[in-house]
């Protein structure tokens, strides 16, 4: 692997060595003070950082019943009947199609879900009795984290937070549209 960095000593302040300024750039020759700036306006760096820890969030308080949040909302989702394929499943929980897969495989072998042959090649999911109860028992734990990060929030911005969301995913399929 190259080396991505390169110090260019750009002005020599005391020539006893004790002291100088440099300049660190790219390969290509970006400063690397750009890439900085680029790290610090990345909405998508922005949103995964966010993502993950709001999900630790979440996690922490699921983590008594041995679920995390994915699993919880793959879970509720189940609940709802609404998806035919394991595929409108994956987009409604708002996960790729490998990440469900991964965790259906765990929900499936903790007896929480059932896969059940649907339309042609399709396979649904239900939740099992155990499915269930989880559910039941995973809603106030869901609760509580959902109260103490809006608890940490400035008073009725949660609502303007949510539609930001909106936003910036509708933004990122209209990036996405194009390559379709």
């Amino acid at each position: 692997m190259p080396n991505l960095l390169r110090l260019q000593v750009s002005d020599i302040i005391s020539l006893s060595g004790e002291a100088f300024c440099c300049t660190y750039t790219v390969m290509d020759g970006t400063p690397l003070h750009e890439l900085t700036l680029i790290g610090a306006a990345c909405l998508g760096r922005a949103a995964r950082r966010t993502a993950n820890l709001v999900t630790r969030a979440y996690n922490q308080h699921l983590a008594s019943l041995g679920i995390e949040v994915t699993q919880f909302t793959i879970l509720c989702t189940i609940a709802l009947a609404k998806a035919k394929s394991a595929s409108e499943l994956a987009e409604m929980v708002g996960v790729e199609r490998s990440t469900l897969a991964r965790n259906l495989d765990r929900l499936v072998a903790a007896d929480l879900v059932a896969a059940e042959k649907g339309d042609g090649r399709r396979v649904t999911h239900r939740l099992t009795d155990k499915g269930l109860d989880m559910v039941a028992a995973a809603l106030p734990l869901w609760r509580d984290a959902q109260n103490d990060l809006l608890a940490r929030l400035p008073a009725d911005k949660d609502d303007d937070i949510r539609e930001d969301f909106k936003l910036l995913r509708r933004a990122a399929r209209g990036v996405l549209a194009p390559a379709s």
